[in-house]
């Protein structure tokens, strides 16, 4: 099975990994050698559920396919509490692809994104604003319409793949825990402004929120405000960010900035990173090594 990207992605990054961060041969190792071992795992990865009520979402396709499996893998180890997964395809996950995920992780609900409507269109028919984007719009940014109204659950979280969890995520446990009293998301290090169609931009509130991880309860999930939000941008012209548009919806709290981070090292304390496009050489340099080898001894035949 392809795990890389084209070779120009791949050059960029092994690029990056030698003369911006000079640690190329870990890079080397981490990328090609280290990460490629999870997919040969023969047992499961997933644990069993600990409540009915609790959906958790990630959206993934081939080019980061390898990544989400660490990620999975990573949240795996620390969440202790655990409900449906969810694995939405963008469209270019195979057979292959499928079948790692059902072996590795045998209970989750896998979507595809291009069969959604087809199967799933329905759903929306009370919403002619929402029905109208997810039928024309083709990006992964419709993966907030297929999360949010597959999930059937009470309680909902949406991670990336581009996550590793390092710590138990308490802030996350104990709101779930309450019954999720107010919204959560991580939060950008800096404000990622979005521009209406009116040349208005999104204001700090809205800007400050990264989508990496979202967090609420089903009724939260505020349908006036995704249409008014919609109505608002020109997702068929300027650039639309799904980031505003869930923060918009949701009005969320914000998890700790020195804990749920997107830059900085990983100290003792630090629950999760998000290694975003710009840092995807972290992931394996700055992150995956420290805690594959946690990951992997349990599968580890001796």
């Amino acid at each position: 099975m392809k795990t890389w990207l084209s070779p120009r992605g791949e050059l960029r990054h092994i690029l990056r990994a030698f003369f911006y961060y000079r640690r190329g041969l870990l890079y080397l190792k981490m990328r090609f050698f280290i990460a490629p071992c999870i997919l040969r795992i023969t047992k499961p990865l997933e644990k069993p559920k600990t409540r009915d009520d609790f959906s958790m979402h990630m959206f993934f396709g081939k080019r980061d396919f390898l990544m989400g499996l660490w990620s999975l893998a990573s949240f795996y180890r620390v969440m202790p509490e655990l409900g449906e997964l969810f694995l939405h395809s963008d469209g270019t996950l195979d057979d292959r692809h499928r079948a790692v995920l059902r072996r590795l992780f045998p209970s989750a609900r896998i979507e595809d994104a291009r069969e959604f409507m087809a199967k799933h269109g329905r759903l929306l028919d009370m919403y002619p604003v929402l029905k109208r984007f997810r039928e024309t719009y083709t990006r992964f940014q419709v993966r907030i319409v297929d999360q949010h109204f597959l999930s059937g659950k009470k309680y909902r979280l949406f991670i990336d793949s581009d996550l590793l969890w390092f710590r138990e995520p308490q802030e996350i446990v104990e709101t779930l825990r309450s019954g999720i009293p107010t919204p959560l998301m991580m939060s950008n290090a800096t404000c990622v402004r979005m521009t209406f169609r009116d040349g208005r931009e999104t204001d700090d509130v809205i800007s400050r929120p990264n989508g990496g991880i979202a967090f609420y309860r089903e009724d939260q999930f505020n349908i006036a405000r995704a249409t008014e939000f919609l109505e608002k941008s020109d997702y068929r012209g300027k650039r639309f960010g799904d980031q505003p548009w869930l923060a918009w919806i949701l009005r969320p709290a914000l998890l700790p900035e020195d804990t749920y981070i997107i830059k900085g090292a990983i100290t003792e304390r630090v629950v999760v990173r998000h290694y975003t496009a710009p840092q995807r050489p972290k992931f394996y340099l700055l992150g995956l090594n420290l805690i594959w080898r946690a990951i992997l001894e349990p599968y580890v035949r001796h």
